[in-house]
């Protein structure tokens, strides 16, 4: 029974050590958010009453944000809170966005919305996808940017108006290397 007890004894302090190396692991971790904008302007000018598909690519950085600028050899994952957009300068205001979609260069979904009315908008948060969300994560990790494209089916051309697309992402940095 001794025997037993001096074992147990034993043991606790090797439990205490790994379990304070995983705290301490986690103490040195910062965590900041950022909010990053990707701004599309569309300029349809071809007559297409009954309607037209529309896709275009933009690059969403993070390399210029002077956290992320500080933290950037430091940077253990990026994770995607939301993504929003607003639309402003709609021309005309009375045409639809159906089957809209924000993907990754590589095509995975990150955001979507079934319709959307052209007229202007405030800030709304898109449907996310995790597969996309995912990968833009992983890329934005790697390379600090990645290629993003809006689609979808515009109800009746022409047409033009600004979409503002807004992730909003929390960065999780090592604080101490």
């Amino acid at each position: 029974m001794r025997t037993t007890i001096i074992k147990f004894l034993w043991l606790i302090p090797v439990i205490l050590l790994a379990v304070s190396c995983s705290l301490i692991e986690k103490l040195d971790d910062v965590d900041f958010d950022v909010t990053m904008p990707v701004t599309f302007t569309v300029i349809e000018t071809a007559s297409s009453p009954s309607g037209k598909s529309y896709s275009d690519s933009e690059t969403l950085s993070v390399a210029n944000d002077p956290d992320v600028l500080k933290y950037a050899k430091k940077i253990k994952k990026f994770k995607v809170n939301k993504v929003t957009y607003s639309i402003s300068g709609a021309n005309p205001a009375t045409i639809k966005l159906t089957d809209g979609k924000v993907a990754t260069g590589n095509g995975k979904t990150i955001a979507s919305a079934a319709t959307i009315d052209l007229s202007n908008t405030s800030e709304t948060n898109l449907t996310t996808d995790n597969s996309g969300i995912s990968e833009l994560c992983k890329s934005l990790l790697e390379n600090k940017q990645e290629q993003i494209t809006l689609q979808g089916t515009l109800s009746s051309t022409p047409v033009s108006f600004t979409v503002r697309l807004k992730f909003y992402l929390t960065v999780t940095a090592n604080a101490l290397d």
